[in-house]
């Protein structure tokens, strides 16, 4: 880069507004230097994933992978599940300390005891088939159901409104 000034806000409004889009279309965020800003703000965790295309095990776990991010991103909330292309962003891979590929690392967003906004990095050593990968977010805590409150208490509400009528509607 030319160095000097921050990031072009106009820059970063598109970065934002790109990661929204592949977040709201339950696609896995493609990692730039640009995203970095909006995917590390603090506001959720992110599940990285480090991989080269021409690494045969990163091929054959993107099935996976973005059937991870379509669950995480549609039916959970608190989770951004992130692709890091090492051979375009080699920077970014270094700076994670990335040794081999894929490399997957949960980041917890945190708050440092100074009271600042930090990541506490988890690696994943576990399977990379979706049900491990999912089931690594879940124990981690990295993950809630988005929608388990709303049906119960929809039914709550129903049950209620039930209940209400037959006493209306009870002879006096």
């Amino acid at each position: 880069g030319a160095g000097g000034g921050g990031v072009d806000p106009a820059q970063l409004a598109a970065a934002k507004k790109a990661v929204d889009e592949e977040f709201a279309g339950g696609r896995p965020i493609a990692f730039d230097q640009l995203k970095a800003g909006v995917v590390l703000d603090g506001s959720m965790h992110a599940f990285l994933k480090f991989s080269t295309s021409w690494c045969g095990h990163c091929v054959k776990m993107q099935p996976d992978w973005e059937a991870l991010a379509k669950t995480v991103h549609k039916d959970h909330k608190g989770c951004r599940i992130v692709s890091v292309d090492c051979e375009k962003d080699a920077e970014i891979c270094q700076a994670f300390g990335v040794q081999g590929y894929p490399t997957l690392m949960l980041l917890k967003a945190t708050k440092t005891p100074e009271g600042e906004l930090g990541y506490e990095p988890v690696p994943y050593q576990e399977a990379r088939d979706f049900g491990a990968m999912l089931g690594f977010l879940n124990k981690n805590g990295a993950i809630k159901a988005k929608n388990w409150l709303l049906p119960i208490k929809a039914k709550i509400v129903n049950l209620l409104q039930t209940i209400f009528k037959i006493e209306v509607s009870m002879p006096k």
